[in-house]
């Protein structure tokens, strides 16, 4: 269970091959979560030419568990290269085998100038199977997510 969230997270960069076996891919929901979002998110860089002409840049963050085990949340952003690049999306991993943590954001989702996003409120971003979130301008959510044992959530801006 643990490569899984290994996986998961080497799916959430941008960049990269990630080989799975098949098995591994049909036997976890976290891995098929993570694919999709793979794919989603490079269909919206294919369809963005802020993105084709500035590149891409992974953000990773983590926040350190209060009894210094594994981390309790791994952040992991794309977002566009530069000052202030639009969020492209992100994923928040748990990799703690027993324990749920509530996820209420991250430092590499906030934007350093509020002029790249055009919005004071934030960005709001989809998450492949359907749900939504709001990512507020201090990388902040809208509402905290709870993520279970070794779990995530994967979301993706609009292309715009």
């Amino acid at each position: 269970e643990a490569a899984q969230v290994a996986a998961a997270w080497l799916l959430a960069a941008h960049d990269g091959t990630v080989l799975l076996l098949s098995d591994d891919v049909r036997a976890s929901p976290l891995l098929r979560r993570a694919l999709l979002y793979r794919r989603a998110l490079r269909e919206a860089m294919a369809a963005s030419a802020e993105v084709k002409s500035k590149g891409v840049v992974t953000c990773v963050r983590a926040r350190r568990a209060l009894d210094g085990g594994p981390p309790a949340v791994v952040c992991i952003a794309c977002r566009v290269k530069g000052e202030g690049g639009r969020l492209l999306g992100f994923c928040a991993l748990n990799p703690h085998a027993s324990g749920a943590v509530e996820f209420h954001g991250s430092g590499c989702l906030a934007i350093a100038t509020l002029g790249s996003t055009g919005d004071a409120e934030g960005t709001m971003l989809a998450d492949p199977q359907g749900g939504s979130v709001m990512v507020r301008p201090d990388g902040s959510l809208d509402e905290p997510r709870l993520l279970g044992p070794r779990d995530g959530i994967f979301f993706v801006a609009p292309v715009t």
